[in-house]
C-alpha cells in the first residue's frame, strides 16, 4: 500500500522522503523475510517447504530466495537499493519506473505465495531441494537477479540520462554473462 501511495506521489507530487521510505520498507521486509528462515519460523509456508532447522545458516539464508516468491522479493530488494542510489534525481519518469517495477515484483511475490501462512504449528520443515545444496546457491541467483535489476534500472535511467543508462546496461551484461559462464565452467 505504501508503494502504491509512493507511485501516486512520484507521478503527481514528487516527494523524496516518501520515495526513500517506501524503498527502505522493501529492504526491511526482505531482511525480516530472511530472518524468518534463519530462526526457522515454520508458520510461513515457504519456510516450511524450503528450509529445515538442521540446515546450516548459510543454506537457510539461500533458501529464502530458492522459491518463486522469495526470488521476486530478492529482485525487488536489489532494485530498491539501486533506486535509493539514485534517489536525488529530479526525473519523475525515472522514479516512477523504479517504483512501478519494485511494486510489480512485490505483487508477483505475493501471487507466488511468498507470505502465505500455515495453520498448524510445525516443528520441522521439509528442507532445501537437494539440487540447491552446492556452493553456487549464493553467487548464481544473486548475480542473475542483480543483472535483471540493473537491466530494469537501465530502462528507468534512460529517461534521465542516456549515458547512465548505457553504463548500467554494461554492468548488467557483464554481471549476467561472467557469473553464469563461470558457473558453467565449474560444472
Amino acid at each position: 500500500m505504501f508503494l502504491i501511495a509512493n507511485f501516486y506521489y512520484t507521478l503527481f507530487r514528487p516527494r523524496n522522503l516518501l520515495y526513500v521510505l517506501s524503498h527502505l520498507l522493501v529492504i526491511v521486509s526482505f531482511t525480516i523475510f530472511i530472518l524468518l528462515f534463519v530462526i526457522s519460523d515454520y508458520t510461513l509456508s515457504v519456510v516450511y517447504y524450503n528450509s529445515h532447522h538442521e540446515l546450516p545458516i548459510y543454506y537457510r539464508v539461500a533458501a529464502s530466495w530458492s522459491n518463486g516468491g522469495g526470488s521476486l522479493l530478492l529482485f525487488s530488494t536489489i532494485l530498491s537499493v539501486i533506486a535509493l542510489a539514485f534517489w536525488n534525481l529530479e526525473s519523475k519518469a525515472t522514479k516512477s519506473i523504479f517504483t512501478l517495477t519494485v511494486l510489480s515484483g512485490l505483487i508477483l511475490a505475493f501471487i507466488n505465495g511468498a507470505f502465505e501462512s500455515l495453520d498448524a504449528s510445525i516443528d520441522s520443515g521439509l528442507g532445501l531441494n537437494p539440487l540447491l545444496l552446492n556452493p553456487w546457491v549464493y553467487p548464481h541467483p544473486l548475480a542473475t537477479f542483480l543483472s535483471y535489476a540493473l537491466i530494469a534500472s537501465s530502462f528507468a535511467l534512460y529517461f534521465h540520462n542516456v549515458y547512465y543508462s548505457r553504463v548500467m546496461l554494461g554492468f548488467a551484461w557483464a554481471t549476467l554473462s561472467s557469473f553464469n559462464l563461470w558457473g558453467f565452467m565449474e560444472l
